[in-house]
């Protein structure tokens, strides 16, 4: 009697099935993740973008100043405090340190607004130097809030004038200077964001004065309220 054939091959695709089996369950039993996701595991390279953001950015602002300005003339004179109105332009350069941490030097000027002095009104304007940093709190469908504070200096300049004081004189003081700021900026792309602000910016030095006929401002307090945009370089 010849031997029957052994059916090797329902005996192997019966092996493979239970190893199959086998496999999803104890693939079942692992964490989240831990095969991780599809398009983990291949052999390219991976991808890198030339275009991406460094962390070098440009910046340029402009807005609306709300300043009060303390005035006085000669050591004894009755300081004179005045508010008005003025817009300001700037920009700087800034550097990002930190996912969450920037910093940069920007450079400001905010155009002449009319204050009062002993003897007729002045005009006071003023230029900013200032190192700061931010803090970029999180972000939210390209939205970013950021809060953040800096100091260096100002030059301040006031003139007379001429159709409300006597006399003409233009006069020039370096200040400290220091801000606080808070605003929002929205990513239009991943290297270009607009910046809604709000900054508050303090120049002061007290105790300065002038000569008896000198008007000088003792100290300046401005609520800005500024757009401006925000470039990384490439």
């Amino acid at each position: 009697m010849m031997p029957l054939p052994c059916p090797r091959p329902v005996f192997l695709t019966l092996a493979l099935g239970l190893l199959a089996c086998a496999s999803q369950s104890q693939a079942a039993d692992l964490p989240p993740g831990f095969l991780g996701k599809a398009g983990d595991f291949t052999l390219n390279a991976p991808e890198v973008e030339d275009d991406a953001p460094s962390g070098w950015y440009f910046r340029a602002d402009t807005g609306t100043s709300s300043a009060s300005a303390v005035t006085s003339t000669g050591a004894l004179s009755f300081p004179m405090s005045s508010e008005g109105e003025a817009w300001t332009l700037g920009g700087g350069i800034g550097y990002r340190l930190l996912p969450f941490l920037r910093a940069d030097f920007t450079m400001d000027y905010m155009a002449p607004f009319n204050a009062a002095a002993s003897g007729g009104g002045v005009h006071v304007a003023a230029t900013t130097a200032l190192a700061s940093a931010y803090w970029d709190i999180a972000t939210w469908n390209g939205l970013t809030p950021y809060v953040g504070g800096g100091l260096g200096f100002g030059i301040v300049s006031l003139e007379r004038d001429p159709f409300l004081a006597v006399g003409g004189i233009h006069t020039q003081d370096w200040r400290f200077a220091w801000e606080l700021a808070a605003g929002v900026s929205w990513a239009i792309t991943p290297g270009l964001s607009l910046d809604f602000g709000y900054r508050y910016l303090a120049i002061d030095m007290p105790g300065v004065s002038g000569p008896v006929t000198t008007p000088v401002v003792q100290e300046i307090d401005a609520h800005q309220f500024r757009i401006g945009v925000r470039y990384a370089l490439k």
